[in-house]
Formats: structure tokens, C-alpha cells, sequence
């Protein structure tokens, strides 16, 4: 009520709604849109069973009068009375909807039986337009087509590619061993693990307990072993390291620079190995994931050409060209 008393750059004093205080200014104002621009919205809606909101009310009111909507009184009332009909309800362009044609409708659209009615109605009505977009739209008709066609690619990509490079974890793990090369670092790196130790011995006892454990679980059996809170004979770094990247790793493992122990923990050690690539996928899951994306897109592109095979008629063509 507010913003329809309001002229086009008019701002309105404040006001409540159940939500809150509001202040609006109008910045512009536009006409009913033709059928045309609120379509894909219309059908959307109807497909999801969505509430006609206003402006969808009023081109449903227009189509009513171009298809020379005439409801049936007597029909209706008995419907809405009884809860069903065999009378015809309302006809479209002298084609009748009929009570049976109702109750199909009714069966998949439960709400209450007064806009199931209006919903009929106004299904009805968008159907016999859309089955009559050629005569009617034949712009909008190729528009459409072209639309449904853009989705359904979108659609077949996403399942198709999109998704199987983000979450195949298998498809991206076999990628990956057959391409490992692809991903062989320029220099070697380090990975493994820093130890920073209180004495000799935990550093000894903890390289020893490496050995039996998967990486994973490393830094917590470590923990878990030699620290207690308010005591902790024990620190860890693990990853993969370049040249630079740590202190201790150079010097230890790389033979360059040199570092000064630290003052609670003066035994530093490493336990890994230097690699030229990585061992895991999950290690560059990035590019490996755009790689993957790419093979995928190729192998698909060659499968549907394999299935689509396409052939020119060259004497059809030499006239078009000539033309």
C-alpha cells in the first residue's frame, strides 16, 4: 500500500510491517510484462507447485480473456460443494475441462480444494498457451527450445564431468598413477617430519615408532605418547617442504644453513624422505581435479562423436558456397 502511493523518486515517511520499520523510495516503475518475459518463471512455478503470486495472476487474468475463457457456474459450485463434479467445469477456447480432468490434477496437487480450482485454472490456461506458442510466439517458441537445450547440456556436463572430477575419489586416484609424471616437482622435497625432542632418547623411541605407523597417524600417536599436559617432552612439524621453507629441514636434510636448538627441546630430528613428485593424489588435488575435468571432457567429446557420426553432403555444400 505504502510504495503504490508513492511517486517514481518519492521516499515514504517510516512505517511498521510484522518484520520491522521500513523506509522505501520508488526508483522506478514498470508496466504488467508480457507473457513473454515472466514464462520460464510462470512454468517454473507450476512445475514445483509454487503459490501464483500476483503478477503471474494477472497474465493468467489476460489469457483468460484472449482464449475466450467461459467458466461454468453450476460446475464449479457443485465441485466446491460436494468436492467433485461430472460437469464441465470452464472451457478454453470452446474446449471443455471437465470435473475428471480435476480430480487428475487434484490427485497430485493436494492443497485445499478452492485453489486447487484456481491452480487448475491457471495450469490450464499457461498449458494451452505454451501448446499454442507456435501460432502465438514463434520467437518465444525457438527461445525456449534453445533454452531447455542450454540446461540439458548444463544438466549432462555437470553429471557427466563437473562432478565425477570433484568427488570420483577412485577415477582421480587412477588419473593420478597413470600421470604421475605429470606432476613431478621441479626440484626434490622433503616429506616427512621435525622432531624437536627434550633428549636423546625420545628422539630415538619416536623415529623408532614411525617406522610401524602409517603417516596419518604420526602426529597423534606421538603426542599421545610422549606428551601430558604441563608436560610435553615433544614437538612436531609435519608436511612437505621445500628449500626455505623450514630451518631444521635445510639443514638436516638438504645440507644448507643452520639453525640454533631449541632451548626446552635441544634434539632435532627428521624422519621422511626427499621425493620428486608426490605420492598421493590428494596432494595436488587442485590441478589434478582440472586434469581430470579435461580428460573427462575429452573422452566424452569423443564418445558422442563416435555415436553422432556426422556427413556432409559435399555436392549440397559446393552450391552454397557457389551462392
Amino acid at each position: 500500500e505504502v510504495a503504490f502511493t508513492l511517486s517514481e523518486g518519492e521516499i515514504s515517511p517510516p512505517f511498521f510491517t510484522p518484520a520491522g520499520i521500513h523506509i522505501l523510495k520508488v526508483i522506478d516503475r514498470k508496466e504488467m510484462p508480457a507473457y513473454e518475459d515472466v514464462a520460464d518463471r510462470l512454468m517454473e512455478r507450476m512445475r514445483s507447485r509454487d503459490r501464483l503470486d500476483e503478477t503471474i495472476g494477472k497474465v493468467v487474468e489476460r489469457l483468460k480473456t484472449h482464449w475466450q475463457y467461459v467458466p461454468n457456474q453450476t460446475g464449479m459450485e457443485e465441485l466446491l460443494m460436494k468436492g467433485t463434479t461430472e460437469q464441465s467445469l470452464f472451457n478454453i477456447d470452446g474446449h471443455p475441462y471437465t470435473g475428471a480432468l480435476f480430480r487428475r490434477f487434484a490427485a497430485s496437487h493436494p492443497q485445499a480444494l478452492k485453489r486447487q480450482l484456481d491452480e487448475f485454472v491457471a495450469k490450464s490456461l499457461l498449458d494451452y498457451e505454451s501448446r499454442n506458442m507456435d501460432t502465438r510466439h514463434p520467437d518465444f517458441r525457438d527461445a525456449l527450445r534453445k533454452s531447455d537445450e542450454d540446461y540439458l547440456v548444463k544438466e549432462l556436463t555437470r553429471q557427466k564431468i563437473d562432478l565425477p572430477a570433484t568427488t570420483d575419489r577412485a577415477g582421480l586416484a587412477t588419473y593420478f598413477k597413470f600421470h604421475a609424471s605429470d606432476y613431478r616437482w621441479d626440484s626434490p622435497r622433503y616429506k616427512g617430519v621435525v622432531l624437536h625432542c627434550a633428549d636423546k632418547k625420545i628422539a630415538k623411541q619416536a623415529k623408532k615408532m614411525l617406522k610401524k605407523l602409517p603417516e596419518n597417524e604420526w602426529v597423534h600417536q606421538l603426542r599421545h605418547t610422549f606428551n601430558t599436559p604441563g608436560n610435553e617432552k615433544i614437538q612436531i612439524e609435519q608436511g612437505v617442504f621445500v628449500p626455505g621453507d623450514n630451518k631444521y629441514v635445510d639443514k638436516l636434510v638438504f645440507k644448507k644453513g643452520r639453525f640454533e636448538p631449541l632451548m626446552s627441546y635441544p634434539f632435532t630430528v627428521v624422519y621422511g624422505k626427499k621425493q620428486k613428485g608426490p605420492d598421493d593424489y590428494r596432494e595436488v588435488i587442485f590441478q589434478l581435479r582440472n586434469d581430470y575435468r579435461t580428460y573427462l571432457d575429452t573422452r566424452w567429446t569423443q564418445e558422442l562423436k563416435a555415436s553422432g557420426k556426422v556427413e556432409i553432403n559435399q555436392e549440397v555444400l559446393k552450391t552454397v558456397n557457389n551462392n
